[in-house]
């Protein structure tokens, strides 16, 4: 048969519910990172905010002050923080 997937379907497993239960969330949703930041990460293949977390070597290279990146990480982790 076929199985229909999409942002609110089907009730209880649909993409807007995997990626809260999973906490898949892109960089591109933090609204702290600028956009070079987020296209730095991307051009290096950091998608997801789950990657920063479990690797800082990009962010060290982002070229930006430590306050900077703690302001980051918080916002990140607090995305993460549910789903480790």
């Amino acid at each position: 048969g076929l199985y229909l997937l999409s942002w609110d379907h089907p009730k209880g497993d649909s993409l807007k519910e995997r990626i809260d239960r999973l906490g898949l969330y892109p960089i591109t949703v933090s609204t702290v990172l600028t956009q070079y930041e987020k296209d730095f990460l991307l051009s290096r293949d950091i998608v997801l905010c789950r990657q920063l977390v479990e690797d800082t070597f990009f962010m060290d290279h982002l070229g930006i002050g430590e306050e900077r990146q703690q302001k980051i990480f918080k916002e990140i982790k607090a995305l993460c923080a549910d789903n480790q």
